[in-house]
Order: structure tokens, then sequence, then C-alpha cells
């Protein structure tokens, strides 16, 4: 791990946290007033890169939980350097040991999701601040995920919440891999790929039945979508 890299309207800010957090008050005055007694900026050494680091990432927590009004979304990911899983060589090795091995910095290409905020808003207000699998209300560990995933949807289904679930992120990353989906009849199927302690896990934490939004149960594009899912992602996807 080399870093993390800060984004903001479609531009990467490398990893300056102090010119992320600075841009976004540039263009939100709000929210400059909102955080102006933060106790970040109370220290005496303002230039300090820890406090802009912890600053920026309290940011995209209060983003994730709706308490900003951005239409932009704030990204903050982990820099690597292509090999974290490393390779069969490194079996056995002592962990502690140096192999040679030097972070590198670089950049992550990607493109921004510009409304994912207000895709967020329509999940969490559809499925009443709840993940509808487990009952999960932790704001925090909520996450708007899209049944058909964002880079082969149109820009309409990008944003229409036919094609959204709320789920806490660990049931949101398992939907993202194909480990889990849901059934016609509204079950969530698991993944023979998922070992046993891991199934167990998983299933442990569902509801008796999953909570679906009224509009929602019998319309014909959320059951297409949830189809399209079945059979293109749920026990498809490779790592």
């Amino acid at each position: 791990m080399a870093g993390w890299e800060y984004w903001f309207q479609g531009q990467s800010y490398g990893n300056s946290a102090k010119d992320f957090v600075n841009t976004i008050f540039d263009n939100y005055p709000s929210i400059k007033e909102m955080y102006k007694d933060a106790p970040e900026f109370k220290r005496n050494n303002v230039e300090n890169k820890v406090l802009w680091f912890t600053f920026a990432h309290k940011l995209k927590r209060h983003h994730l939980e709706g308490r900003l009004d951005i239409d932009w979304d704030i990204d903050i990911m982990p820099i690597d350097d292509g090999d974290e899983e490393g390779s069969e060589d490194d079996v056995g090795k002592d962990p502690f040991a140096d192999d040679g091995d030097r972070g590198v910095e670089g950049v992550k290409a990607r493109k921004v999701r510009r409304n994912q905020g207000k895709f967020r808003k329509k999940m969490l207000e559809a499925y009443d601040g709840k993940c509808c699998m487990t009952g999960i209300d932790v704001n925090a560990l909520l996450v708007a995920s899209h049944i058909k995933p964002w880079s082969q949807s149109s820009e309409k289904d990008k944003m229409t919440a036919t094609n959204g679930l709320l789920l806490n992120a660990l049931h949101d990353h398992a939907f993202d891999r194909g480990l889990i989906t849901i059934s016609n009849d509204d079950k969530v199927l698991i993944s023979t790929r998922v070992s046993k302690a891991g199934h167990d896990a998983l299933e442990g934490m569902l509801l008796d039945k999953i909570k679906l939004p009224e509009k929602v149960k019998g319309n014909r594009e959320f059951r297409s979508f949830l189809e399209w899912h079945r059979e293109n992602v749920f026990d498809v996807f490779k790592e």
C-alpha cells in the first residue's frame, strides 16, 4: 500500500488531502462554514498531514451518511502497486523480512460516479434506512447497491431506484461478487463457492425474509434487474 488517492468532481488530487479538502471548501462555502470549528483546524499546526488526512476521511464519511449536500461523488481510494496479493514465491516467507519490495505511489485511472450521492439518498428513503437483507440500520455501514452494475447500466438505469438495493457493506460486497443473489420469491441465495464458515456467517445475519419496498415487490423492471443479476453475476463473477 502506498497511501490514498483523493477524488472530487472527476479530478484526482493525488495523495494531497489538503488540496482535496480545500477544493471542496472552495466549491461549497456552506460546507466550509459547517466545519469552521472542527477540532482539526483548532490545532496549532494546520499543515500537519495527519490532520488533513483525518479530516478528509471525515468528510467522506459524512457525505456517505447524507450530511453533505454535494452532487458530486467524493471518493478516497487506496493506492497499491498492482501486486497486493503477492505471488506463489512469497508463500512461506517471513512477512517481516526485507524482500526488496518498495512502495511506489501511483494513480488509478477511473470514472467518477456523478450523482451517486443522490442515488444513495433514494435508496435510504426507499428502504427506510435499513439493509433489506439483515435489517442493519447503521448509516455508515449501509451501501446503495446497484443490481445491474453501474459500469454496465445505461445512464437512466444508473439512477433508477428499481435497479437498487440498500445493503450493509458485507452483503453488498458479496452481492457485487456474485456470492449471493435474490431469488424470484425473495430469498437470499448463497453461492456454492462460499466456504461453510462463510456461508454460516452470511446466512446467520439474514432476516427470515428480505424486506422490500411495496413499490418494487411486483415491479417488472425490478424483477428484470434481479433476473439479470442471477444470470450474469451470481456464481459467474471471477476474482
